[in-house]
């Protein structure tokens, strides 16, 4: 006659099958955790090696596409012409709202992928500057974690993760736009490639989600819905000094308030990836103290820092022309 299992025996099974399984989740949670940083970091690559041959030509894409009015004359804004300066991401042309008798060009806004507004400038990655250069690889352009958060917050697809400095060139003026206040930044006048920030993530992840609260750290304001404010809107990132080292952001919109992402995980801390104009990709970790905009206005202008323990200082003595 067979024994049959007592039950302190399958409680003891039970036991064991649990634990195991926790090891092996929280190991799979790590190794997809790592697969996902591994995928942006790649990304951040392929889009500098894609600016970086598109600079062939001698100057850089724009950060944000740019209109530039043109009127040859006549009344009621007669003979306007509307000209594109392209960005990395840039305005379908289908579009644009072209002015017509009696409607000012100055009428003509921006809205992101999440906003369905015909009326509106819609930006794509497919008419970017890039675009060709990437090989029309749309998955280079968008971040397994941002995507991810993206779609928990109803954008189900989000066209890209990633803002460029707008050191290399954004509307000024919502609307109005002098050519000379976005002749390119040439290859030849940037002499801090290495420091200056290119590409960084979008904020994706929130403080006050499960499992990030722990970090102890008060990550960037999230806003991935495509409402004002959010740098997803057109892939741009703006700071207080974007005009720094001779960039073509000056007094940008919104400047001051965006910061770089930090959305993946490293053993215990959260850490962010950035793209440099020399084409190489670094990580940063998220600083302790929450001074994102610091951090970001610092990279941005090619500004050297150091690490004070678990936050990032600029150093007084960096002499940057």
């Amino acid at each position: 006659m067979k024994r049959a299992f007592t039950l302190i025996e399958l409680l003891v099974v039970i036991a064991i099958i649990a634990i195991l399984a926790g090891v092996l989740m929280g190991n799979y949670s790590g190794i997809m955790a790592r697969v996902r940083s591994a995928k942006c970091e790649t990304n951040l690559k392929n889009l500098a090696n894609a600016v970086g041959t598109y600079a062939t030509c001698g100057r850089y894409p724009y950060a944000e596409s740019a209109q530039y009015i043109k009127t040859s004359g006549g009344t009621d804004n007669q003979g306007v012409e509307i000209r594109e300066f392209k960005g990395w991401l840039s305005w379908l042309s289908q579009g644009v709202r072209f002015p017509i008798e009696g409607d000012s060009p100055a009428s003509i806004t921006h809205c992101s992928y999440a906003n369905d507004d015909e009326e509106k400038i819609l930006y794509a990655i497919t008419n970017g500057a890039i675009w060709t250069a990437t090989g029309k690889n749309r998955d280079c352009y968008r971040c397994p974690v941002h995507v991810e958060e993206c779609r928990k917050q109803g954008v189900r697809n989000p066209g890209w993760s990633y803002q460029m400095n707008a050191y290399f060139g954004c509307e000024t003026t919502a609307g109005k736009a002098d050519a000379t206040q976005y002749s390119y930044i040439e290859t030849g006048t940037l002499t801090r490639g290495d420091r200056v920030l290119l590409f960084a993530e979008i904020p994706a992840i929130d403080v006050n989600k499960k499992g990030v609260r722990k970090f102890g750290v008060n990550l960037p304001s999230v806003n991935l819905t495509g409402s004002d404010g959010d740098p997803a809107m057109c892939g741009c990132l703006r700071t207080e000094n974007s005009s720094a080292l001779g960039g073509k952001g000056q007094n940008a919109p919104g400047a001051g308030t965006a910061s770089i992402g930090f959305n993946h995980v490293r053993g215990n801390q959260l850490v962010g990836h950035v793209a440099f104009a020399d084409g190489h990709v670094e990580t940063f970790f998220a600083p302790a103290n929450g001074d994102f905009v610091n951090l970001t206005d610092w990279l941005c202008q090619g500004l050297d820092i150091v690490i004070n323990r678990k936050n990032y200082e600029r150093v007084n003595d960096s002499n940057v022309e």
